[in-house]
């Protein structure tokens, strides 16, 4: 176990090196979101590393169909995949930590919010623009009605460019939502 001061992170022994990594990212994570979510956890975080993917999978307590670096569920801690081959773990932390501070306002949000929300939040301060500012996807491709995000189980979709495309939508829509009407009404919605 290893601790920040707004952070507790737990891990096995093989975990050490990949442990230290996430410490020194987690608080950058905590700054980034704060800075414009202008909302923070209630109380100090937990994070659990996993070292095998399909075990972070199966400890989910929705199943989701694909592998995937990073999971929170109201009360829970966040959940993160250790081995990432030396990419930063600030990104992943940032996007656990908006889906921590916004479920545990309201754990009734669509998947579209709740994506939306986090892809939003990281997105902008922490990766420089949406998918389509990056050039991760064309116009075309991010013309889908809402909708499409309503209809799409995302937890049920093993279809990378579906699961991609997904995220990305939900993110424009909730930097729609905050551009025009501004943050203040956003946290209205969570509460």
């Amino acid at each position: 176990i290893s601790e920040t001061p707004h952070f507790l992170v737990k891990y096995q022994p093989d975990l050490v090196q990949e442990a230290a990594e996430v410490c020194k990212d987690t608080e950058i994570a905590y700054s980034s979101v704060l800075k414009v979510l202008h909302l923070e956890p209630r109380g100090k975080v937990t994070i659990k590393l996993y070292g095998d993917q399909e075990l972070l999978r199966q400890s989910s307590d929705i199943p989701v169909a694909y592998l995937f670096t990073g999971w929170n569920e109201d009360g829970e801690s966040i959940k993160l995949y250790a081995r990432r081959g030396g990419a930063s773990f600030e990104a992943v932390l940032a996007h656990e930590l908006v889906h921590q501070i916004t479920l545990g306002i309201s754990d009734s949000q669509p998947s579209w919010l709740a994506e939306g929300l986090a892809m939003y939040f990281v997105s902008q301060p922490l990766e420089g623009g949406n998918a389509l500012q990056l050039e991760d996807a064309s116009a075309s491709d991010l013309a889908l009605p809402v909708s499409w995000l309503e209809e799409t189980n995302l937890i049920e979709s093993n279809d990378g460019q579906t699961v991609r495309l997904y995220y990305a939508v939900s993110g424009m829509l909730v930097q729609f939502m905050v551009e025009t009407h501004g943050l203040d009404r956003l946290h209205s919605v969570l509460n």
